[in-house]
């Protein structure tokens, strides 16, 4: 696993991304719109109009279609400086500015790609002290015939500067959670672009973040801080009429890679109601010569309409296809966070249509419902990006083993060199392998442990089926076949004996697992101290490492048994001739002292013809038996027929002597006619030859 701890890398990137967004709020609120000054000049001037037939008005609720006509007009205040203005926003209305009867100001709209609408603009009159006390005229008309949309907003008296930077102030929110949304977006496609396993992903990330991008974009525009500060009213325009349409086709296919079937069908279909949304509406205005301020609402209500119902035949088709194939529903994951952005959508389209806002943007619902939506998505994709970064580790360190598994050494040392790579990328303090070794009890057959510590003896621990293993393997089945004790002090009251030969050896935690060979419980392996942060994927690494370990174990114990059959003597039971060749070429130290004995059974084809071989095989064994007692049974070799050799490593002649003596004595006393003879090389040999001859030539019958 990696070195650097989850706990670590969580604090980078905590930190990292206080650092970004401290950054970010610090270079906003620097500002000179977010002065503590700003504002204090500032005097509302929306209430105390009079329209031309008496009525009385506030600024912020008279329209083209109210006044019907009527100017409004208002006293100027008698302290005017020269740096005031009149500041005031309209939305979709011609604006004349009279003091007096002298026009000073007057704003008509253009035409523009989306007709004469231009949506809401702002305006600064230039005003100085001559003209305190004087009345203020205001002239409202529509922009295209027909159209009753046309209002104005709120008015102050105040210089330019302090108008602009509170009108910034008050679209900030707006617009900072727009571009909020805008970055996950672009977030959202850096990591899918460097993610390599695109096609395991939990959901289509390309697609939500391109959504985000989109709906960023269209929400920044609609909070008009955009337009303040670069100038450009027709631009953002055209980016608020249009926009919206696109991003449609990114929200199907981001609900399609949550789905089972994941359809291209319904992708096919979102792209082209995009596609003829647009083309409705393009041709609504140059065809039709209408005005978009009144077919982008319609638009509006039509596209949000098909979306949900497209949305609603692709959740039911995929809860029918995954009920029907046994399958899990994964979108149902997603069931609130759609909920929650759909109400958030609906209630600002409600808001907009009835026109219940007085605010001079739109979609703050939407932004707040976008942004709980994407932070949970992200929450999901972190998940699996956590499970997909631990699953490439742990493939990685599965792999590496499995190489160490299919060396060619043999498998004694390919299951030392596996626990050793385990131990270490694990961080494991040991590592151990119990085995069978009969009579209920296991006995510890390998054992790695870190450097710093020394062995603890595993080898010659033996460790009860009955109240300790049978309690791990009782613990493995019951946890989802995980065996993963955290914290030994979980055991004290449950399993005591188990816990007492934990505690006492010092163990913390294990995570193990069990070797099994063709259903039988044969071994366990087992890792100690291992940091909590990884049991899990160490657990999930020993399930598919353990397979492996039972048959490096299996070709151990067959090549052991080959070995057998091939180096020892089946009627006798010890080694044979190839063994002894072998001996003798590779494996006896000629240059120090060391003693050869030579023992032939005198007749002995003549027992097996007259006796029968089982008399014979029980000369052969009585023979190995006695020089076995003597010499040892790894020094005792039969040669063939009724002839033995053995090797003797006494430190002086009189005592291999004796052994020799020793030897022929027992012989004599089960009855077997068998000469023995010794030679003692005290300064070893280079002819091993004249060794073996010597030693027959002073063989003697017992």
């Amino acid at each position: 696993m990696r070195k650097e701890s989850k706990s670590v890398r969580r604090i980078y990137g905590f930190g990292i991304t206080f650092i970004f967004i401290a950054v970010v709020l610090y270079s906003l609120f620097s500002t000179e719109a977010f002065s503590p000054d700003t504002g204090k000049n500032m005097r509302s001037f929306s209430d105390g109009w009079s329209a031309s037939n008496g009525t009385t008005w506030r600024l912020d609720d008279a329209s083209t279609k109210k006044l019907n006509g009527n100017e409004l007009r208002k006293r100027l205040p008698d302290d005017l400086g020269d740096g005031d203005c009149f500041c005031f926003s309209s939305r979709n209305v011609c604006v004349n500015v009279r003091i007096d009867d002298e026009v000073i100001y007057s704003f008509s709209g253009e035409e523009n790609l989306t007709g004469r609408g231009y949506g809401n603009a702002y305006h600064v009159v230039g005003l100085c002290a001559s003209d305190a006390g004087k009345y203020i005229r205001l002239e409202l008309s529509p922009l295209y015939e027909n159209s009753v949309s046309g209002k104005l907003r709120e008015a102050w008296i105040c210089p330019a500067e302090d108008y602009l930077h509170g009108k910034l102030r008050a679209g900030f929110v707006s617009a900072f959670v727009s571009i909020m949304i805008m970055l996950l977006g672009f977030f959202m496609v850096l990591v899918y672009l460097g993610v390599p396993d695109k096609e395991n992903m939990p959901f289509n990330l390309l697609a939500l973040g391109c959504l985000c991008m989109v709906m960023g974009t269209w929400l920044l525009a609609d909070s008009n801080v955009p337009q303040l500060y670069t100038g450009y009213l027709y631009l953002w325009r055209y980016i608020g009429r249009t926009l919206v349409f696109l991003a449609q086709y990114s929200f199907i296919c981001f609900l399609v890679s949550l789905t089972a079937t994941k359809r291209d069908l319904y992708k096919h279909i979102a792209f082209w109601l995009a596609f003829a949304e647009l083309a409705v509406l393009i041709a609504s205005r140059y065809i039709g010569g209408g005005d978009m301020t009144k077919s982008f609402q319609v638009m509006i209500y039509i596209m949000a309409a098909l979306l949900i119902a497209l949305s609603f035949v692709i959740v039911i088709d995929n809860v029918i296809y995954c009920r029907s194939n046994g399958l899990v529903i994964y979108l149902r994951k997603f069931y609130i966070g759609f909920a929650g952005l759909g109400i958030c959508i609906v209630s600002d389209i409600m808001i907009f249509a009835l026109r219940q806002s007085r605010s001079d943007t739109n979609g703050d619902l939407t932004r707040c419902g976008i942004v709980f939506f994407v932070v949970y998505a992200l929450y999901v994709f972190s998940g699996w990006w956590s499970k997909d970064r631990a699953s490439i580790e742990r493939d990685r360190i599965v792999n590496r083993t499995l190489q160490y598994a299919l060396a060619p050494e043999s498998p004694e040392e390919c299951i030392r060199l596996m626990l050793g790579y385990m131990g270490k990328e694990l961080k494991a303090s040991r590592v151990c392998i119990f085995e069978e070794h009969g009579s209920g009890r296991f006995r510890g057959s390998y054992e790695w442990y870190r450097e710093d510590l020394s062995s603890d003896g595993t080898d010659i621990l033996y460790l009860p089926y009955e109240g300790f293993l049978d309690e791990l393997y009782k613990s493995y089945l019951g946890n989802d076949k995980k065996l993963i004790i955290r914290d030994t002090e979980e055991f004290r009251s449950v399993h005591p004996a188990l816990y007492n030969l934990l505690k006492s050896s010092g163990i913390k935690s294990l995570v193990g697992g069990p070797l099994e060979n063709s259903g039988r419980l044969t071994g366990f392996l087992v890792l100690l101290d291992i940091p909590e942060a990884d049991q899990d994927s160490a657990s999930e690494v020993i399930s598919l490492l353990t397979y492996f370990v039972t048959q490096l174990i299996a070709q151990r114990e067959e090549q052991k048994h080959q070995k057998y059959y091939n180096y020892n003597d089946p009627r006798s039971g010890v080694q044979n001739r190839r063994a002894y060749k072998e001996f003798i070429d590779d494996g006896l130290d000629k240059s120090s002292s060391f003693g050869y004995v030579s023992c032939g059974i005198k007749d002995f084809t003549e027992i097996s013809n007259n006796q029968g071989y089982e008399a014979g095989d029980r000369v052969l064994a009585d023979t190995a038996s006695c020089l076995v007692e003597v010499f040892g049974n790894e020094n005792v070799y039969r040669l063939g027929g009724g002839e033995f050799a053995a090797f003797g490593f006494e430190t002086d002649e009189s005592f291999f002597d004796s052994d020799v003596s020793r030897a022929g004595k027992l012989l004599s006393e089960k009855e077997i006619n068998a000469s023995v003879g010794g030679v003692y090389c005290t300064y070893g040999t280079m002819n091993m030859n004249s060794v073996v001859k010597r030693a027959r030539e002073h063989t003697f019958f017992n």
